[in-house]
């Protein structure tokens, strides 16, 4: 890439009467980084240009030659919905932009009148060009600042209104405003991993993201309708967009689509989009049914004029996923419109299926998926490697969803286990907890986004005899001596040979050693259990007394209030 500067001005150069505009100190042209190649036409043709019906003149234009080898084009009307434009090959960074080209153009024969319905565009800005002139190539300058890294579409396109029969362009520049050094540190800086606070622009594997061209390339629609073309329709706002059209309602269709090869993960998709129905004149109906989709996922197109809808999807594989517009029923309108696609890869959301065999932690921010059976209103022992705060365990697990946390007491070998339940519900990343949910999924699967998941051995210490233990993984056959909770019985049970299986994302109660401990009591909020299957209790122990929370008291020392002896609660007054 070249810099050209200037000492007195700061952005039109005159040379040989042609007016063309050039970066200063402050701005830094970027074309060769955007691979805006043959943006002057130098080449003889308008090869790297997409456009509807644009020829290339290698002639001069304006007195003295203002102009030299340029797009044209000309009709004995008005342009309706033509467009010239490209695609930038490269992400261009977060930051202040200007576009800048030569223009001019005719009314009607007349270059003194203004023109109306003809706009520029870059990187989802647009602005008016209205100025022509009789014998001088006119400047256009476009500022503009994008506040996301992105791929930009940029030209120049003519609405179904305009007024405009002849237009002529050259020169294109796209300018960073700031230094050369300034904007190889914003692309230095520019994310190679996906994730989800560094998106990536993925909109470049949408053939014609911003649908500017008539006969729309990449774009299909259902081949029972009459439309299809790529137009401006002043009904809805004026603003190009691939349309599909038919006289009566088609249901269960997609009616605008295009097959998108992606790699697996969590991905963005917006869109500007309208539906109403046909010859509706004043863009205000809208009889619902149309909806812009990706795979399974979509979202319901609810206005008659263009407006920005947004959803997330994820592919689990790798693989060709459907985009555009659809219908469902026969409410579905007849008439509807898709512009301004643009396509956001979040990076591979992280699984945990509670069957998985192997479990590596993947660092970082992601979303995840979740696979885990519950038991609605009864405890389930849980463990994840990310945390979840209480507003969204009620989101996943109801409104009275509660959350019981382990500690341990011990008098000598005779282990008192308790569970009580926290005042405000919140799960830490790799702390094992019970957890009681009053909805769960009924296809077992939640799906949390934003996560950090954070590496950690996934365990609850106690204070003598047992740890609570989280696993990630299946384990085929919990260890003899081992203790585990029942399926939504709330009952504890002793594994007593090597039969019991558990799955992941589940935790038990491992002894330290293999010296003879055991669990005397088993508590949840202070109330012990009817049972402990399988184990055999020490006699000795029989006799101990202890309160609500599982400590051991001391005999003779009781105050006022319930306790617990032999498994059964007594009353101190």
């Amino acid at each position: 890439m070249t810099k050209t500067k200037l000492l007195f001005m700061s952005l039109i150069l005159i040379l040989g009467g042609a007016t063309k505009a050039v970066a200063d100190d402050n701005t830094y042209n970027v074309n060769t980084y955007a691979g805006i190649t043959n943006a002057d036409f130098s080449s003889g043709n308008l090869n790297g240009w997409s456009h509807s019906g644009f020829t290339y003149n290698g002639g001069t234009w304006g007195n003295g030659g203002h102009m030299n080898q340029y797009a044209e084009k000309w009709a004995s009307g008005t342009l309706n919905n033509y467009a010239i434009w490209r695609n930038t090959t490269a992400i261009m960074p977060a930051g202040t932009y200007t576009l800048t080209f030569n223009y001019n153009g005719a009314v009607g024969n007349k270059q003194e009148t203004p023109m109306t319905g003809v706009t520029a565009f870059c990187g989802g800005h647009k602005q008016s060009i209205t100025t022509i002139n009789a014998t001088t190539a006119q400047t256009f300058t476009m500022t503009f600042t994008t506040t996301e890294a992105r791929y930009f579409d940029l030209g120049v396109e003519l609405s179904s209104t305009t007024n405009a029969n002849w237009i002529i362009l050259d020169d294109f520049q796209l300018l960073w405003n700031g230094t050369e050094g300034e904007f190889n540190n914003a692309c230095n800086a520019l994310p190679t991993t996906a994730s989800i606070t560094n998106p990536i622009d993925y909109s470049n594997r949408v053939t014609n993201f911003g649908t500017h061209r008539a006969n729309s390339p990449g774009w299909s629609k259902i081949s029972s309708n009459g439309g299809g073309n790529c137009e401006f329709v002043s009904v809805i706002g004026d603003q190009a967009g691939f349309v599909y059209w038919n006289s009566s309602v088609q249901s269960n269709a997609d009616l605008i689509y295009q097959d998108v090869t992606l790699p697996a993960g969590a991905y963005t998709l917006q869109a500007d989009a309208a539906a109403t129905v046909w010859n509706n004149n004043n863009g205000g109906e809208n009889k619902r049914g149309c909806y812009v989709f990706a795979g399974t996922s979509d979202t319901e197109i609810t206005s008659a004029t263009y407006s920005t809808y947004t959803f997330g999807f994820t592919l689990a594989e790798a693989g060709t996923v459907r985009i555009g517009i659809k219908s469902k029923t026969n409410e579905g309108n007849n008439w509807c419109f898709l512009s301004n696609v643009k396509l956001t890869y979040l990076g591979q959301a992280v699984t945990i299926d509670e069957k998985q065999t192997t479990y590596t932690a993947a660092t970082g921010m992601h979303d995840v998926a979740l696979t885990r059976t519950l038991t609605a209103n009864a405890w389930n022992t849980f463990v994840v490697p990310f945390a979840i705060t209480g507003d969204e365990l009620k989101t996943a697990f109801g409104d009275d969803v509660a959350v019981a946390e382990y500690s341990e007491t011990a008098d000598g070998d005779n282990s008192n286990v308790s569970f009580n339940t926290m005042t405000t519900p919140a799960i830490s990343a790799n702390v094992p907890v019970l957890l009681k949910p009053t909805t769960v999924s009924g296809d077992a699967t939640y799906t949390f986004t934003n996560r950090t998941i954070e590496e950690g051995t996934p365990t609850v210490a106690g204070s003598n005899n047992f740890d609570f233990v989280g696993t990630y993984t299946t384990i085929t056959y919990l260890p003899e001596g081992t203790y585990f909770l029942g399926n939504g019985d709330n009952k504890l049970y002793k594994t007593v040979a090597s039969t019991t299986t558990l799955k992941g994302t589940r935790a038990y109660i491992a002894p330290r050693t293999t010296d003879g401990a055991r669990i005397a009591n088993f508590f949840i909020d202070g109330d012990q259990t009817t049972a402990i299957e399988g184990l055999a209790v020490d006699e000795s122990a029989a006799d101990h007394v202890y309160d609500l929370q599982g400590r051991r008291m001391a005999k003779g020392q009781l105050r006022q209030g319930l306790y617990i002896k032999g498994g059964k609660k007594f009353i101190v007054k």
